[in-house]
């Protein structure tokens, strides 16, 4: 707990100059992160640096309305990750994760696999724009290291 109260304290007062004190705090929850998680950092938020107001938002909410959806915000946000992409449905600001979530073993580790292995066969062109190397493997927001080309 002291090093996430550490964390918190650091990012809010060092990082963003801000104190909780006088600004509503609104934190990006992430719906599988364990219940003590979430109890841990509204603790610290709540009791140790005073907020005001905490806020806790599942962050495939928060994706919705970053879409400029309003009012009665519903739809499908996929999470993709490096080894694993998850489909969750939203109705009316609410995760409905316990009906209808979907996931399944593939995520960006298998389009990593497959386009290195197509720039090894040769088959993956790299063109220069602006002076700058574009690397389709890193454009691709897949971050990986990368054994140089034969």
């Amino acid at each position: 707990m002291q090093q996430m109260e550490a964390a918190i304290r650091k990012l809010l007062l060092r990082e963003l100059m801000s104190s909780p004190k006088d600004k509503k705090v609104l934190v990006a929850e992430d719906l599988f992160a364990p219940a003590q998680t979430r109890e841990t950092v509204l603790r610290i938020l709540l009791e140790k640096l005073k907020a005001s107001t905490v806020l806790l938002i599942p962050s495939p909410v928060l994706a919705l309305y970053a879409s400029g959806l309003e009012g009665d915000v519903s739809g499908l946000v996929v999470l993709s990750g490096y080894s694993e992409t998850t489909v969750l449905p939203i109705s009316n600001r609410l995760p409905l994760i316990y009906s209808s979530i979907s996931s399944t073993e593939l995520g960006s580790e298998m389009l990593h696999a497959s386009m290195l292995q197509l720039a090894q066969d040769g088959e993956l062109q790299f063109q220069s724009q602006n002076s700058r190397l574009l690397d389709p493997l890193v454009d691709c927001s897949t971050v990986a290291t990368l054994a140089p080309l034969k």
